[in-house]
């Protein structure tokens, strides 16, 4: 069993708060803390000189996630935030068909497809705020066109749980 309160020790917020609400600003590790100051302290003490030198550890750490999640390097690109990454994600395809998203949805992940395409179609939540698999699969079945779903596996705003499997299995059936 992980011992917890050494992973605690690495956040020391949480010897103030329960911590829950991860969404834009969450607390950051000690180790993770140490290694952006010491970034920093190179910005400052050797502006970009040391260029190459960062580029190699980047690729190295891409090396080490494409290998744990089991993807090729060049699958993995390094961005800023999530939000960051759905506006790319969104330019990339908002032209190849139509769009499944849902009303419980955190905003930006529905934001740039929205300012990008008039093809995005929301699922209505139900049943006490849950998306319900059955009007996934429903407005799947009303739009052939639909090539792209965008979802949290938890909802920010219940903290509804969709079943990944599920929708996976859904989704390349259809």
């Amino acid at each position: 069993m992980p011992d917890w309160n050494r992973f605690r020790d690495d956040f020391p917020s949480t010897k103030k708060y329960v911590y829950l609400d991860n969404a834009a600003i969450a607390p950051i590790p000690k180790p993770i803390y140490n290694e952006v100051l010491r970034v920093c302290e190179e910005f400052l003490n050797h502006g970009g000189t040391l260029w190459d030198k960062w580029i190699t550890k980047i690729e190295q750490k891409r090396g080490l996630y494409t290998k744990f999640i089991g993807a090729d390097s060049e699958e993995v690109a390094f961005i800023h935030s999530t939000s960051e990454g759905m506006n790319i994600i969104s330019h990339m395809l908002s032209d190849k068909g139509t769009v499944l998203s849902n009303e419980l949805e955190y905003p930006s992940s529905n934001l740039p497809w929205l300012n990008k395409t008039n093809n995005i179609k929301f699922v209505k939540a139900a049943d006490n705020n849950k998306i319900l698999m059955k009007d996934v699969v429903k407005a799947i079945d009303q739009d052939n066109k639909i090539k792209t779903l965008v979802t949290s596996h938890v909802q920010y705003s219940t903290g509804f749980r969709q079943d990944l499997k599920k929708l996976g299995k859904i989704t390349k059936q259809k």
